[in-house]
């Protein structure tokens, strides 16, 4: 798939393996077992990042330098720290996920989803759905099943 001058390609579930923008190729390789797909590690040419989760995405791993994320309970990144504890970043988001102040999120933001740096939009997560059985049929004109509502009788005080 393409957009503007960036490429993106897809695994056969439909979850990111890489995006290339001009002469520059970003690799990711996914943990595809979590119930939604986890970025382990991105890698730019020789610049390796890997991502450290516990219960939700922790860290970043660039080389020797650590970057330490801080999300609310969206899974937002907040603030990112440095390994001494010092802020990188703070980040403020209005309702629908725009950034706020002029603030840049880093590689992961609203919802801690990944950012593309080179749209400036978020990849969604795209699911399938199964189709489900329509409940009346259209030839018949009656319903497979009974609704939410099925009266059999009259209520006290109606005539039936």
């Amino acid at each position: 798939m393409s957009q503007g001058g960036t490429s993106y390609s897809y695994n056969g579930d439909g979850v990111l393996v890489a995006q290339t923008q001009g002469s520059t190729t970003t690799r990711s390789t996914q943990d595809l077992v979590a119930p939604l797909s986890q970025i382990l590690q991105l890698t730019q040419g020789t610049q390796r990042t890997d991502y450290v989760y516990g219960h939700e995405r922790l860290m970043a791993l660039e080389g020797t330098a650590q970057t330490w994320y801080g999300s609310d309970a969206l899974g937002s990144v907040r603030q990112t720290l440095s390994s001494s504890g010092a802020a990188l970043s703070k980040l403020h988001y209005d309702p629908w996920g725009t950034p706020q102040g002029g603030a840049t999120p880093p590689t992961f933001g609203f919802t801690g989803e990944l950012q593309d740096g080179a749209s400036g939009l978020e990849p969604i997560r795209i699911t399938q759905r199964r189709e489900r059985r329509p409940r009346h049929r259209q030839s018949a004109g009656r319903q497979d099943s009974a609704g939410p509502f099925s009266p059999s009788a009259p209520t006290s005080g109606e005539s039936g």
